[in-house]
Order: C-alpha cells, then structure tokens, then sequence
C-alpha cells in the first residue's frame, strides 16, 4: 500500500514551498480541459445566435428599404417572438425594434403610431444604453430625421439639439456623426425657412461626403503602414446615398429661397452623378429628380422635362422598390 501510494504521488504535479505541500491530482487537469472547452463551446454558440440575430435584422432593414412595410412589421413580430426571450428584456435589438416599428409607422402614414413607437424606442434606448452614451445620441438624431421628414420641424430641432448635447460632452463627434448631424440640422432648417444657415451647413459638409463616394479608400494600419479596402456593396450603397442626399437637400434648399439657378446646378449635378453610378431606378436618383420637379412645379413650369415625368420616375422606383415605398406614394399623390 506504501509502495503504491509513493508511486501515485510521485505522478502528481507538487506545489507549495517547506512542509505546506498540496498535491494536484491529474483528474483536475481534466476538469480544467473540459471547463475550458464549455467556455470555448459557450463563446461559440453565443457568437453564432449574434450572427444569426444580425442576418435576420438585416433582411429586416433590406425590406423597409424597397418598402414593404406590412412584409417588414410581420419580420419584426416573428423576430420579437422568436429572439427577445433568450436575450431578455433589456436586449441590445430592443431599441432598433421600436425605432424600426416607427419608422414603418410613419412610412405606412400611421403617424399617431408612429409618435407612440418612437417615444418607447428612445425610453428604452435610455434604459438600454443609457442616457449619456452615443448610441443614445445616435437614436435621438434619427428621430430628428424622421420628424422632419414628417414635416414636424419644431419637434425635430429639439430632439437634434439634445442630441448635439450629447455628443458634445461627451466627445462623441467624429467626423461621420458631425456630418450627419448637420445635414439633418440643414434639413430641419430648410423646413423652418433658415435657407442661408441650412445651405451654409449643406456646402460645408458636400466635400466630406464626396470624399467618402469611393469604391475603395485608403488607410492606416496598426503598424502605421497605408493600406486599401474595397467597399463592401452596402457600405457603399449608403456612402452614395448620403452624398446624393446632401446635395439634393441641398438643391431643395435653393428652390425654396429662390434661387433657381443654384438650385438647378445642385439637381443636375446629382441627376448626371446618380445615374452614372447608381441608374435611374435607384432611389437617390428618383428622389433627386422628384423635388426637382415639384421645385419646377412650385414656380410655374407646366411642362416638364422628359426625364423629370412623374409617371416615368414612379416606373422607375417600381422597378425595385414596392408601390408602398413612401416616395412612390408621394410621386403618386403629385
């Protein structure tokens, strides 16, 4: 028994200093393999249900993109129901639900709705995020956005304001935010009648768009080495989506001021840009081509260009986008 004893110790890692020795027997160095391998198996499977989660929102986005609505709310029930109860109540999709739900709502014109499911996105963006952080600010800039698209640009400029605050303080203006911010800004002042303020911000942020409309950009590593990357598809669909928008805003801004020329230097610019890169049936160049014409409309041209025809951008939209899509209701109501 001695024999086998001494012979078992001796197989045994030993660790301690003088008399305090402690034997650590293999069986642990298993338990330690195995605890390891489940934290590694939990890691996996949690990276896996994220990446399940982001596909399934993404397609969701994809849809109120083209303007399925109805298609887009029933994702979102199926989504709550199937997700929001492995990953709780204070989940990180929690905020985009609501925020997707009201933007639906506004899109479909169900505007008290719309008002109801935006207040709870930016309550639980609070509860979720808290009230300090830039995801925070970030949702209180797109409610900006979304009132002034509704036409209500008082409420907007509060909601852009206290976002501004956030991001002031807490140092979360980078270049992107900024340049957001004050298009939305530029927007909101448009529909308020501040047309030099809403220009100025419009111009000043032009060249920062255009920059970033690049297929492929350039950059610094880590080692401080220049490297380039290509642009994935729907980074780039949103790069040329911001620069066309800055610019038809901007051509909105100088129709409203009269300045007409201006203004249809800006259109034309984003007419012949947008369809040598993007095609008539792409959405920022029917909306571009949409004020333009209600611009034209507005100050007593009848006729109107071949290329500006209500009926032929409508066609147009159509062609990828659902009937329901906001802006071909809009063409359609003209």
């Amino acid at each position: 028994m001695e024999e086998s004893v001494k012979k078992y110790v001796s197989n045994c890692k030993l660790m301690g200093v003088g008399e305090n020795r402690y034997i650590y027997f293999p069986k642990f160095r298993c338990m330690k393999k195995i605890l390891f391998l489940l934290l590694l198996a939990a890691v996996y499977f949690s990276a896996s249900a994220q990446t399940k989660y982001d596909k399934n929102w993404a397609l969701i986005e994809a849809t109120y993109q083209i303007g399925d609505y109805k298609k887009a709310f029933s994702a979102l029930e199926k989504f709550k129901k199937k997700s929001f109860k492995k990953l709780g109540n204070n989940n990180p999709y929690l905020t985009r639900y609501y925020m997707m739900i009201a933007k639906c709502d506004l899109a479909s014109g169900m505007f008290k709705e719309f008002e109801a499911n935006l207040k709870t996105a930016i309550s639980t963006s609070i509860a979720v995020n808290t009230e300090n952080s830039k995801s925070h600010g970030l949702v209180l800039l797109e409610a900006g956005e979304l009132y002034t698209r509704n036409g209500s640009c008082k409420i907007a400029m509060q909601y852009l304001t206290d976002a501004k605050v956030i991001f002031t303080k807490g140092g979360f203006f980078g270049e992107d935010t900024k340049a957001r911010w004050e298009v939305a800004q530029a927007e909101m002042l448009t529909g308020q009648g501040f047309y030099r303020q809403a220009s100025e911000l419009l111009l000043a942020n032009s060249g920062y768009f255009a920059g970033r409309a690049v297929k492929q950009e350039t950059y610094v590593d880590d080692k401080g080495n220049l490297k380039s990357r290509r642009l994935p598809d729907e980074e780039l669909a949103k790069r040329y989506d911001d620069y066309c928008r800055a610019l038809t805003s901007l051509g909105r801004c100088y129709g409203r001021q009269g300045k007409l020329r201006s203004a249809d230097s800006a259109f034309g610019f984003v007419t012949s840009w947008a369809n040598r890169n993007l095609g008539q049936t792409s959405l920022p160049y029917v909306r571009n081509q949409f004020y333009n014409a209600k611009m034209l409309k507005e100050n007593g041209n009848e006729t109107l260009p071949k290329d500006l025809d209500l009926g032929r951008m409508l066609n147009n939209l159509k062609s990828k986008h659902k009937p329901s899509h906001f802006l071909a209701v809009e063409i359609f109501e003209e």
